[in-house]
């Protein structure tokens, strides 16, 4: 099943899947769901998809903001956006690994509806679309695995994948991104989500947005104090986290919270 051709650079770039139809998917500039949102087209993908989650009630998207879009230093985040099936209501969370930079040389939005019948599905999105491949082999495989098996099928790609959790309805399942380590998103129960559409994973297999230098840019992130702390093994950050795994006192992680 093919899917169509990308809008052109200028607009912010939606890309539209019926599952059920592929005659119904596009490709296209972004339309708002109401006049009045207009205006955040220049505020990019991750703002669009989430004007339109009220309308959204089965779906899935994909969201990349203009930073990613334009290769800037440390924004390479792509946002998963959909309807928790634990609880009904919007959630969405972001997710690391190459997956943003890779969709963003696609589409500032992809929206994601519809289900596939067959085991072992595959959305694979590429500069000229997208369209869906069967991959029974992957059918059961743990989320590092089916990574595995799409890169020596398809070649490098970025890949959003369902586990065995979300593949048997878990509602509260997460999806996996990346490969070594791997990234999980989507607390909400998005790999649930996701694996409603009949999908084991999505791929991406259009090479990454070239990187962009900023002057400005740099010099602010080498003089930031909260990522020379990272680099050195951890910020203030992780004091409520390790409160609540009792290896602070939870009064004390709230001091140095508030500090």
């Amino acid at each position: 099943m093919f899917f169509g051709t990308l809008a052109p650079m200028s607009s912010l770039r939606h890309l539209s899947i019926d599952l059920d139809e592929a005659t119904s998917a596009s490709v296209g500039p972004w339309r708002p769901p109401a006049p009045e949102l207009a205006t955040l087209e220049a505020w990019g993908g991750v703002a669009a998809g989430l004007a339109g989650l009220a309308r959204l009630e089965d779906g899935l998207q994909l969201a990349v903001g203009p930073a990613v879009r334009r290769g800037l230093a440390t924004a390479a985040r792509a946002t998963v956006l959909g309807r928790s099936p634990l609880t009904g209501r919007p959630s969405e969370g972001q997710v690391g690994s190459d997956l943003g930079r890779r969709l963003a040389q696609v589409a500032d939005l992809v929206t994601l509806r519809g289900r596939v019948e067959a085991a072992g599905a595959v959305l694979l999105v590429d500069e000229g679309g997208a369209r869906v491949e069967r991959c029974p082999e992957l059918v059961g495989c743990a989320p590092g695995e089916v990574h595995e098996g799409l890169v020596q099928r398809f070649g490098p790609l970025a890949s959003l994948r369902v586990g065995p959790a979300g593949a048997a309805g878990v509602t509260w399942a997460n999806l996996a991104a990346g490969a070594a380590p791997q990234s999980f998103v989507g607390r909400g129960g998005l790999g649930a989500r996701l694996a409603s559409h009949g999908l084991v994973a999505i791929g991406v297999t259009a090479p990454p947005v070239a990187a962009a230098g900023s002057d400005a840019l740099e010099r602010a992130l080498l003089a930031s104090p909260r990522l020379r702390a990272r680099a050195q093994g951890g910020t203030f950050e992780l004091a409520g986290a390790r409160s609540a795994s009792g290896d602070l006192a939870p009064e004390v992680g709230r001091q140095l919270e508030a500090q």
